[in-house]
């Protein structure tokens, strides 16, 4: 007994080694490696170096692939903050920098055989995908298992739960001699369990009376020899040891910052100071916007950083953070689960977003999705030959794919092109090298390609669209996902549409507040019950007006739009409610109204700068809807406006150019943005509304023609619109201009588009006649005069422009 009690606890002596200096630079400690199961360490030195380079080169080290690699991250050497993707390590100037690589991103019921559990979605209900695979596995057993013994702070099993702790010490020796080929007793003598217990649970035990530590042991050796012929294999050891530690550290893979904490289960949940549950304050779906900004100057530190969150209904949660550091580890977290989540391609703040996903949307690339997906895609998009997409390897961190429909004498193939990348792309086995793949591609297009003996022309390039539904998203335990309609693909007969449905019982009607176009509006507010709790929000209630109930499908079809949309500078629909003969669109109430209506109310407050940023910030979110999406404007229409700002309070022209840049990047093109259609929720802070005429972009075309025009808001088009009904981000961006005019004339009825268009072609014009008059205006070089303005600036801009 004496021996035993003496005998050293199993120390990593491996560690020393591993941390052996050799100059500056960065090590990168790793768990577990492919080669020897152990312990290992990268070393980087003499250039800089991304954070997400370091995680794809261990990850190659560890056997991860690339569907997986965006479960790790980089942790600090003392575990406070994480770096973030694209965080440049200068390994000239680091002096001995340590860094672990580590799974950061984890969701709870990821193992078991019904779909209940959390699984990566697939095309077939019955064949659900894992979350991990076995090398993650392997990785994340070992980290844990590093963690519960070294008292990491996230893993640290309190003492009630002194036995389940020595359960798992047995399941950890039965597992190591599994894995050492060697007999359990011989295990036993080489190693005391001790050295498997965190090391609050080792002292405890060495507290405890001689008599007490041998009645343990003794127990503890009856179980092994009970478990001796245990037929069960490694990995699955490691999968009991996993769950059983989920149950003995409620807060296994949660990360707590303060008085918030964040799960891939749960989103973020806060607290106060003096409280002791936690509040769920959103889920990662909910989310709408992220910002940074230095903290207010009376604070103790200039490095401290203020987060604020915001969701859907524009409530917002803000948290502060004594570094730089610590704020953008926040943002990364929030950020990757929702890259997880809800789009494998989309980032809040640049200063998060990992390098590849910048490259890929710049090249229109998919991430490591599998032919299956590509091929489905492609179906979707009316598999013409020649259609193609380009995907990342899901096996290989340099390997990409051209998937391509290829017309055959027995219909439409997919071939699988494969692409490598060293210093720079090229086709496999062909010498020829491109610098990007934009270059590569557009080489191919122009010279054509021979797959497997068959010429092929690269034709349509179906690109990435928002949230798309591939292997590389999971889904939660508690949440279902079903896949969208291709944009693509005809609306009509039936028509396609996807929102939420709101029952009669949880709406209570107020004010009527008036009339619109096609529907009869009402301020009301809708119940909800949140964690037994009943929640009111404020909405507005359009009904679809009995006169015009055979635009359902139009009204049915705007709502489906703004309901897949998700942008702090677009107005929130919640859904629809449909009670009897009446349709009722449930959306978010804005407090000051449409735009229009609040410059003539507060004329003699409004400021020029105040106008500027309501410009800004339609144009960022209409400007989303190409910028990711499509491959000849890699660059956003909207990103090309510029202003003259001064710095103060330009809010208002800010959410303009936000808000149609947004758009853009979701391959919407609006068509009818005027002032009318633009609601102003706070002194700096407007949305765009009223998506009733909107259309999305075709996957071919960098345009939409309309067939049927019906009533159009012509004063706002575009010369191209009014002549081939043809519509696009350059069209949204001529009525932005027209919105311009507005802001700045106060929308003033003798200055409005309509009244100066018709002083030019005569005020007696009706119908078609209009447009013809229009054309010849435009035609003659005319525009609309500049408004009166105090910035002789902005006062160039309009000319210019």
């Amino acid at each position: 007994i004496d021996m035993e009690e003496t005998s050293a606890l199993m120390q990593n002596k491996q560690m020393d080694r591993l941390w052996s200096p050799s100059g500056p630079g960065v090590r990168v400690h790793m768990y577990y490696s492919n080669s020897d199961h152990g312990e290992q360490t990268l070393w980087f030195s003499s250039r800089k170096v991304s954070a997400e380079e370091i995680c794809i080169a261990a990850a190659i080290k560890c056997g991860i692939l690339p569907v997986y690699h965006n479960l790790f991250s980089l942790a600090s050497e003392d575990f406070t903050f994480w770096f973030h993707p694209n965080y440049i390590f200068n390994t000239e100037e680091t002096e001995d920098l340590l860094v672990h690589y580590r799974v950061r991103f984890f969701f709870q019921n990821w193992y078991g055989k019904d779909n209940r559990r959390s699984h990566r979605y697939s095309l077939s209900k019955s064949r659900l995908g894992a979350v991990l695979d076995c090398n993650v596995i392997n990785y994340l057993f070992a980290q844990s298992r590093s963690d519960f013994i070294h008292g990491h702070p996230e893993v640290c099993p309190s003492l009630k739960m002194h036995d389940e702790c020595l359960g798992m010490a047995i399941l950890d020796m039965l597992r190591i001699a599994k894995e050492s080929k060697q007999n359990l007793q011989d295990v036993c003598r080489e190693i005391s369990y001790k050295s498997c217990l965190p090391e609050s649970h080792r002292h405890e035990i060495q507290k405890q009376h001689a008599l007490a530590r041998y009645r343990i042991r003794k127990t503890l050796k009856r179980y092994l020899r009970q478990l001796s012929n245990c037929q069960a294999d490694e990995l699955s050891l490691k999968l009991k040891y996993l769950l059983d530690l989920e149950t003995v550290t409620p807060s296994f893979g949660t990360e707590q910052f303060q008085l918030i904490q964040v799960s891939g289960e749960s989103g973020i949940q806060y607290r106060s100071t003096d409280a002791s549950e936690w509040q769920t304050f959103c889920d990662f779906q909910e989310i709408i916007d992220i910002s940074i900004k230095q903290a207010g100057r009376d604070r103790l530190t200039l490095e401290s950083r203020v987060v604020t969150v915001t969701r859907q209904d524009s409530r917002f949660l803000e948290a502060e953070f004594q570094t730089l550091k610590e704020a953008l580890s926040f943002v990364s977290l929030i950020d990757g689960y929702f890259r997880l989540i809800m789009d494998s391609l989309h980032y809040f703040c640049e200063e998060v977003a990992p390098p590849t996903i910048l490259e890929d949307l710049e090249n229109c690339c998919h991430g490591p999705i599998t032919s299956e997906f590509a091929i489905n895609k492609l179906k979707r998009a009316g598999a013409k030959a020649g259609m193609f997409l380009i995907r990342r390897s899901p096996k290989e961190f340099n390997d990409y794919f051209i998937t391509i429909c290829v017309k055959t004498p027995h219909g439409i193939e997919y071939k699988d092109c494969l692409l490598r990348k060293d210093c720079s792309f090229h086709l496999f086995g062909v010498t020829r090298n491109f610098n990007n793949l934009k270059e590569l591609i557009l080489y191919y297009q122009n010279n054509g390609l021979t797959i497997a003996g068959l010429p092929v022309d690269l034709k349509t390039w179906c690109s990435p669209q928002p949230k798309e539904l591939t292997n590389l998203i999971v889904v939660r335990s508690n949440c279902s996902l079903e896949a969208p309609a291709s944009p693509s693909l005809p609306c009509r007969q039936p028509i396609n549409v996807q929102f939420q449905m709101v029952k009669k019982e949880d709406l209570r009607w107020g004010e009527n507040l008036g009339q619109g176009s096609f529907t009869k509006i009402f301020q009301g507010c809708k119940m909800d019950n949140r964690d037994g709790e009943v929640h009111e929000t404020e909405v507005l209630l359009k009904v679809l007006d009995t006169p015009h109930k055979s635009c359902w499908e139009s009204f049915f079809e705007a709502a489906s739009v703004m309901s897949q949309l998700s942008h702090k500078h677009l107005i929130l629909v919640y859904g629809i409610c449909i009670h009897g003969s009446e349709n009722v669109m449930v959306q978010e109430y804005v407090k000051y109204g449409a735009l229009d209506l609040f410059l003539k109310r507060n004329r003699s407050t409004v400021q020029v700068r105040w106008k500027l940023d309501v410009a800004r910030q339609l144009a960022c979110a209409l400007n989303y809807l190409v910028r990711a999406t499509c491959p000849k404007m890699a660059v956003g229409e909207f990103q090309q406006v510029s202003f003259p700002l001064p710095k103060g309070n330009l809010a208002k022209a800010h959410c303009l150019m936000v808000g149609m840049e947004y758009l853009q990047t979701m391959r919407y093109v609006h068509r009818d943005l005027a002032a009318r259609n633009v609601l102003v929720a706070s002194d700096t802070l407007v949305k765009i509304a009223d998506f009733g005429l909107t259309k999305v972009l075709p996957i071919d075309k960098d345009y939409y023609r309309v067939q049927h025009p019906g009533e159009s808001p012509i004063f706002w088009y575009s010369p191209e619109s009014i002549a081939e009904c043809r519509f696009s981000p350059k069209s949204d961006v001529w009525s932005f201009g027209i919105v311009l005019h507005e802001l700045f004339s106060f929308c003033e009825r003798r200055r409005s588009p309509k009244q100066l268009y018709l002083q030019q072609i005569g005020s007696d014009r009706v119908g078609f006649i209009i447009s013809v008059h229009l054309l010849q205006l435009f035609e003659s070089n005319w525009r609309l005069p500049a408004p009166s303005l105090h910035l002789p600036e902005v006062c160039i801009f309009f000319l210019v422009q």
